[in-house]
């Protein structure tokens, strides 16, 4: 399914994307390494850029102070395209 969901706070993933935005979000696509996705982790929506590292995904900001999230099995997560 497609929606339409409106950006609560400027994101920390990438600079290009701001509060207010309106993004695009295709349930329907499936998440490759470095498409940007919004990830429901834990209770909360995140816009990041994911990346596959030696069988390892991550979460990754475009900004270089923002640790990377790595995904592992005991984190509660779902992650759109």
């Amino acid at each position: 399914s497609t929606f339409f969901l409106q950006v609560q706070e400027d994101s920390d993933g990438t600079p290009s994307i701001k509060a207010k935005d309106v993004i695009i979000v295709d349930r329907g696509l499936t998440a490759q390494h470095n498409m940007l996705v919004v990830v429901r982790l834990q209770d909360e929506l995140l816009i990041k850029r994911l990346l596959l590292v030696h069988e390892d995904y991550y979460l990754v900001s475009e900004y270089p102070h923002v640790k990377p999230i790595r995904i592992t099995s005991d984190l509660a997560y779902e992650i759109w395209g």
